[in-house]
Formats: structure tokens, sequence, C-alpha cells
């Protein structure tokens, strides 16, 4: 039987191809300094988002699936190969101001947080308190012996045990 050849195989020995000519024409040292001026150049968004924030249609907001999903390859990846440089380069960072509209824009988001948790409360609360009342209002209608009966009678209509 012969070994099954899928598409993917020639394009890995392509890439693979590639990844070895780039590699052999830039120097180490040129690939660091590449990337510590991508990293420059993207610092705020690196940091947001570091901090929890995510940019959805120009607006910055909470990340509420924030490190939910796990690492892809590229972030293991660069995790293992270049973090302590990483590190490094994070420390160097003045971090941003906070600017008035950025706070104005935090606050709105958690005022809109809260009166969504303090709605959900509510409703489980009332629903507790719902189900206390009518355990205590069914206790108060089987004892009527009238019901009790029908309840009974339903019984053996449905052959309940």
């Amino acid at each position: 039987m012969s070994k099954l050849v899928l598409p993917l195989d020639d394009m890995f020995e392509a890439f693979e191809s590639a990844v070895d000519k780039w590699r052999t024409k830039h120097s180490k040292e040129y690939i660091e300094k590449s990337v510590t001026v991508l990293l420059d150049q993207n610092k705020e968004t690196i940091i947001l988002k570091i901090l929890g924030f995510t940019n959805k249609w120009g607006k910055w907001e909470v990340d509420h699936c924030n490190s939910r999903a796990g690492n892809g390859t590229m972030t293991d990846l660069i995790e293992q190969t270049w973090s302590d440089k990483i590190y490094k380069w994070i420390e160097t960072i003045t971090m941003p101001k906070m600017t008035a509209a950025t706070k104005k824009a935090l606050v709105a988001e958690y005022n809109v947080m809260f009166k969504q948790l303090v709605n959900r409360r509510m409703k489980e609360a009332a629903s507790v308190h719902a189900d206390e009342m009518v355990e205590k209002l069914m206790k108060q209608i089987t004892d009527d012996t009238a019901i009790e009966a029908d309840k009974r009678m339903a019984k053996l209509l449905l052959h309940e045990d």
C-alpha cells in the first residue's frame, strides 16, 4: 500500500525551505532589532492587551475572554524563545498616562456591568424567595383534606406510587 501524500506535505517543504533561506539572509541581531522596533511601535497596544483590554471597532474595552482560550502556537514559541528579552523590554517602557476619555469610558463600562450584575442578583434572590413562598403555600394547601383526597385520586388514576 502506498503512502498517502497530502497537498500540505508539499506546502510544508516549501515553507521550511523559505524559512531556511530567510534565516541565512538575516542575522540574529537583525531579527532582534526588527522585533524591538516592532514592539516599540506597538507598545501601547501591547500594554493594553497585557492589562486585559481589547480594541473592538476602534474602541478599547475590557476583554471579557482574556486568556480563556489559552495560547496559540506563535505565543508559545515567543514565550519559549524570547520571553526574557520581552520582559526586559517591558521594564524599559514608561507607562502611558490614563486620559480623561479613557477613564470616562472605563467608568461607564464599570457602571453598565455593575447594573447588569445587580439586576441578575436581584432576579436570583427573587427566584429563591418565590420558591420559598410557593413551598409554604403548597404546605398550607395540601393540609386541606379535600385537596389531599384529590391528590390521592390523581395518583390512583395515574398509577403513581
